[in-house]
Formats: C-alpha cells, structure tokens, sequence
C-alpha cells in the first residue's frame, strides 16, 4: 500500500457525457482493475467541475483507503451470504407467514441457484438482465419474473442499508429498472373459471353442510379461501343484511390482516351475498351465534 500514490481518477468526453475512470483493487488480483463512472452530459459541468465531481466520488467509494486493499484480499461477500441475513432479520420478523413461505420457496428455487456464490458488487446491470432472460427461458410468467426481481433487489438493498448503518458501504446502490430489463409482454388471455352451472355442480356434491356453505359462499362472494376461515360469526356475519365484513385472514391457524387489492391501510371490505347463499349458512350454522363461520370441531380456523 506506500508504493500505492493516492488517485483522482481522470475525466474524458465520450460522446455528450463527461466519463470517469479509476481504479479498484479486485479479490484474487495483484492490479487495480479500471472502473467507469458517467458523471454527466457536458451542457451539465464544465470539466474542471467534472474532475472535482470524480475526486470527491473516488474519496467516497474509499479506494484509496488499507481498508479497501484488505478488502479485495478478504473472501467476499456473496448474494448467498446477504440473503441469508435478508431472511433472518427482515423476511422472518416483518413479513407474514404466508409470504415468508412463498418468497422463501421462491428465493430457494429460482434466485440462489444463480446467485448464491456470486459476489454483492459483481451483481450489476448485465448479471441481472441476464437473470431474467433466464427465468423468462424457464417458461415463468412474466409476473413471477417481477415477483424474483423485486426478491433480488430487497436483499440487495436490505444489504446496502445494512453496511451503510454499520458505515461500512462498499457496494453502489440498486440500480437496475424493472423496465429496462423486463421481458416482453404477452397477449393477455381471459382467466380459467367455473361456470355458475359448474360451480352449482360442485356445491351440490359436497359431503357436508360445512362444505356445501363454505363452496357456495366462495363462489357467491369471490373472498380468498384464509379470508373465509377468518370470519367470525359474531362480527363478520349479517345474515338480515346479506353482507358479510372481511377483516383479516387466517393463515396455518394464525390470524393475519386481510390482502389489500388497493394497497390501502385500512383492509376491510363488505361483501354482499346472494339470499342462496344465505340460506345454506343458515343450514350450516343451525343458530349457533358465536366462533368462526367454517371451524373445527375444536373450534378453531380450518386450514
């Protein structure tokens, strides 16, 4: 490091844009390897405006500091090591469970198999357009590509802020916009559903009353099956009134807030009833006025 010199980079014109160029010292190699940085279009700087910009961008990204060098000559951090933290001190504490599972199987199934061993500061631009032209080849949909892509930006970024409250920022800020790199939309084809006559067909083959009025206010009302088995016959039921209030979910037994179609705070929404409907909750609840709506013979949410 005292043969080292302290750098300013240097600045060069390509095109309308003031171009920066410095070096950075890389794992497994004995050289500075040449970085680029756009500083912006020459109408914005004058150079000497430019050159104060680079020096005080390579003062904050600290490649001149022993701390870089014994960095790039220390294992790296890895996507795999960032979003083992991800899921620990963010996914787990503040998600709900149904999420933790579902970005969980999709972090495991589709994002670590690429990325895992992939160092935090290699994944730029190029790595991820290539991502998703992957998951894209796999036959995903185009809307769990963008469900991956944002699972791969949280943990980058839950990262980046991490290293930045520890003051220890050695990577660059997400960059990459969904739709730079989003594949090509598809032509949009009506939704599979049962016909009325299909789903009369399935009420009227259910075993028991619980099922035939749990079948029929499904396809009565639309609402989400954790939604349905979170109703409370007390709050939530008005039989007189042909509504129902959906308040919160239930998922694995345990009561969340209901999903939020809008993405407002407040998730309840009142749902009105067919009086055919009404009438096999009437049969199913045989004037019990209390629990939840569908329960077990314990009395609690089914699954």
């Amino acid at each position: 490091m005292s043969r080292r010199s302290g750098q300013c980079g240097y600045v060069c014109i390509r095109g309308k844009k003031y171009v920066g160029r410095y070096r950075v010292d890389v794992l497994g190699q004995n050289k500075r390897v040449r970085r680029t940085v756009i500083i912006g279009n020459t109408n914005q700087f004058t150079k000497s405006q430019a050159e104060r910009w680079l020096m005080k961008f390579v003062e904050q990204q600290g490649v001149n500091e022993e701390q870089h060098l014994a960095r790039s000559q220390s294992a790296p951090l890895t996507f795999g090591m960032a979003a083992h933290g991800w899921r620990e001190n963010h996914l787990i504490v503040n998600k709900k469970r149904s999420s933790q599972r579902t970005m969980t199987c999709e972090l495991n199934k589709h994002i670590l198999p690429h990325l895992k061993d992939t160092p935090l500061h290699e994944i730029t631009y190029p790595i991820v357009r290539g991502l998703v032209q992957t998951w894209n080849r796999e036959g995903l949909s185009r809307k769990s590509v963008r469900n991956l892509f944002g699972i791969t930006r949280a943990v980058y970024n839950f990262q980046v802020d991490e290293m930045a409250q520890s003051g220890k920022l050695t990577v660059s800020p997400w960059l990459v916009k969904w739709k730079k790199v989003a594949p090509p939309k598809t032509v949009q084809h009506e939704l599979p559903c049962f016909t009325i006559v299909q789903m009369a067909a399935i009420v009227n083959m259910a075993k028991t009353q619980l099922n035939r009025a749990l079948f029929a206010l499904a396809a009565g009302t639309g609402t989400r099956a954790g939604e349905l088995f979170a109703l409370r016959v007390e709050t939530d039921v008005d039989l007189d009134q042909l509504i129902i209030t959906v308040r919160r979910s239930v998922f694995e037994g345990q009561e969340n807030t209901a999903k939020s179609d809008t993405g407002d705070e407040d998730r309840t929404r009142m749902v009105p009833m067919d009086s055919s409907v009404v009438e096999e909750l009437r049969k199913h609840l045989n004037g019990r006025k209390r629990g939840y709506l569908f329960q077990t013979r314990n009395g609690t949410p089914l699954r």
